[in-house]
């Protein structure tokens, strides 16, 4: 990678800070978990904390429950947006699972709201995505267990606009 003054002054200590606050790292022109640039979700880290986080679940509800977190669809972005918020948020996503001998509805949990230690964090610099009429390579990418939730774009402190 070019050092840049972008990368020096502004992308760089984005990711140290990112590191200091617990989030592992890594650089997609060298390494990416995807198996193409058309995948958002990092579908690996997804289904393993949706396991780790709901230990009861079932190999077919831990599918129903990736598939709605992912193929979510809506007539607008924000109508999109508001759906899958609600599922990460919490609460609105149940499935039918016998526990115990006991046929019971749970609700599956994307994120662990209340032991922030049990997700995954993780910033992922130049990871390049299929776009409609050229690829985006944002500057860095913020996901909580495998779900993208922020893009950031660093600006060089030397660039006038």
């Amino acid at each position: 990678m070019i050092q840049t003054p972008e990368y020096i002054h502004s992308e760089l200590p984005a990711i140290e800070l990112f590191q200091q606050m617990g989030y592992h790292y890594f650089d997609a022109s060298k390494h990416d978990e995807r198996l193409d640039i058309t995948q958002v979700v990092l579908n690996d880290r997804l289904r393993t904390a949706i396991k780790k986080l709901n230990p009861w679940i079932n190999d077919n509800n831990l599918n129903k429950a990736f598939t709605e977190v992912t193929t979510v669809n809506g007539t607008s972005l924000m109508e999109i947006n508001q759906k899958i918020w609600e599922l990460i948020r919490g609460g609105t996503f149940t499935v039918k699972q016998v526990i115990n001998g006991v046929e019971e509805f749970k609700v599956v949990h994307y994120i662990d709201y209340l032991k922030p230690i049990d997700n995954d964090f993780l910033v992922v610099n130049q990871i390049k995505y299929h776009g409609r009429f050229q690829n985006s390579v944002p500057d860095l990418v913020v996901y909580i267990n495998g779900l993208p939730i922020g893009v950031i774009e660093c600006k060089s402190p030397t660039v006038a606009n």
